[in-house]
């Protein structure tokens, strides 16, 4: 279910709750007004009843009185009508009020019957009474009879407007209690809809937005932190419900799974590549070093192990610093110049290090010389390459000694022409030309002696 329909649903159900609770508190108070508005009239029907029943007993008491006061108007020569009718509009009144309320259709019809019944009886007697006595002639007799008559008719509404009230007054009593019963209700209702309405708004507040919906969120939230920080092996929320958070789920679970597919393949490219280097740099016969911008080792070759590292035990691992390298082979004895000057020596070598300009010369105590070539990476690293050039060097030394040597003979030989040549002019002096060409061609002269006193002196004076 989407969670637009969720939301629409969770809503749905506390305003439906309050749409019952004005309802339902509706109900109550149309019950509360019907209550109210029957005591009411139950109350105007009693005192209606109640009058009724007065004026009747009045009635009665008048018409027992009809017949005395008929010889009364004889006696004195009146000889008028006596008058039956003084309250019977008053009554007719009350027991019209009593037949229209509406307090008397919640009672037996037929006790309403009876006293609408008793009614007519009286009207009948009176309108029958009212017709004898028209014209006054009628007789003592027939009075009585009428006035008996009318009592009996009276006596007889008495006793029904008594039932009428009796049963108004249960009714009156059972409207009473119902009106104390449904009095509360309506609060009663309102309060507990209310509060079930409150409740249900917190507990969707509390299980959906926050347990479900927040903590979802919250839980993807920080499994996309965790993924964005680099950690790919994050937990993911488990997609629940078919929403939109489950399909933001499932749509990280496939992102970070083509992640880490990515990374896995990068990391094996990685790998080979790395194993290629080393193997590459393993396969070369100069010494190589990686160091980085905190100067400590990251990778080395064999040949570089061999070149600095001062026996088995001192193998150089990666993560120790340049310094360290440098002065445990100046300490072994492995620098020519750093021989009783270690300390010096290691500044100067990192001075070097740290401003890299080309190429220089390390001569090794074993006779070796070694040309380290050293240039700084983009990351701020140290690589360097360590070349041993003995047989160069040795060459070019070899070359040097014969050319010296060539020099010396040269110089020997230019000397020797030299001194001949200053015999020569000092022999010319003294030998006639044939002689001189004689001893410089290798000719003998046989006529050298006549003049071996004076080549016999030319030689002491050379010497």
């Amino acid at each position: 279910m989407r969670i637009r329909n969720k939301l629409f649903l969770a809503i749905a159900v506390p305003v439906g709750l309050l749409v019952a609770q004005i309802v339902l508190v509706n109900v109550f108070v149309r019950e509360l007004q019907s209550a109210v508005t029957f005591i009411s009239s139950a109350h105007s029907v009693i005192e209606d009843d109640f009058v009724a029943t007065e004026l009747v007993g009045t009635l009665r008491k008048e018409v027992k009185q009809l017949p005395s006061r008929y010889v009364d108007s004889r006696a004195t020569d009146k000889g008028g009508p006596v008058s039956i009718r003084p309250r019977w509009s008053e009554l007719e009144a009350r027991i019209a009020a009593i037949e229209a309320s509406d307090a008397t259709r919640a009672i037996e019809p037929a006790t309403l019957a009876a006293v609408v019944q008793g009614f007519g009886k009286v009207s009948e007697e009176y309108e029958l009474a009212e017709a004898a006595f028209a014209g006054g002639q009628t007789d003592l007799d027939t009075l009585l009879e009428r006035a008996i008559f009318i009592d009996k008719a009276l006596k007889g509404l008495s006793g029904a407007l008594g039932t009428l009230a009796v049963d108004l007054r249960k009714q009156l009593q059972i409207a009473v209690d119902r009106e104390r019963e449904i009095h509360d209700r309506p609060i009663i209702a309102g309060i507990a809809i209310g509060g079930l309405t409150v409740l249900l708004l917190v507990a969707f507040a509390w299980l959906f937005v926050d347990r479900y919906f927040v903590t979802r969120l919250t839980a993807l939230s920080k499994s996309m932190l965790a993924i964005a920080g680099g950690n790919l092996r994050a937990t993911l929320p488990a997609p629940s419900g078919g929403d939109e958070v489950s399909e933001m789920a499932e749509a990280l679970a496939v992102f970070r799974d083509t992640a880490v597919e990515v990374e896995e393949n990068n990391l094996r490219e990685i790998a080979d590549a790395r194993r290629r280097l080393i193997d590459a740099i393993e396969t070369i016969s100069e010494g190589f070093s990686l160091y980085d911008r905190n100067d400590r080792l990251v990778l080395s070759n064999r040949r570089y192990q061999e070149l600095l590292s001062s026996g088995p035990d001192g193998m150089i691992q990666p993560g120790v610093a340049f310094e360290e390298v440098i002065r445990n082979a100046a300490n072994a004895g492995l620098i020519v110049e750093a021989r009783d000057r270690v300390d010096a020596w290691i500044g100067e070598r990192l001075a070097l290090h740290h401003d890299p300009r080309g190429t220089f010369l390390q001569r090794r105590s074993d006779g070796h010389w070694i040309e380290v070539t050293e240039h700084k990476t983009a990351d701020g690293g140290i690589v360097a390459i360590y070349a041993d050039i003995t047989r160069q060097k040795q060459s070019e030394l070899a070359l040097l000694d014969e050319k010296r040597r060539t020099e010396e003979a040269n110089d020997l030989v230019t000397e020797k022409n030299s001194m001949l040549e200053t015999l020569s002019a000092k022999l010319s002096k003294y030998l006639s030309p044939q002689v001189y060409s004689s001893i410089f061609s290798g000719q003998q002269s046989v006529e050298i002696a006549s003049k071996r006193k004076k080549l016999t002196v030319f030689f002491s004076d050379i010497a």
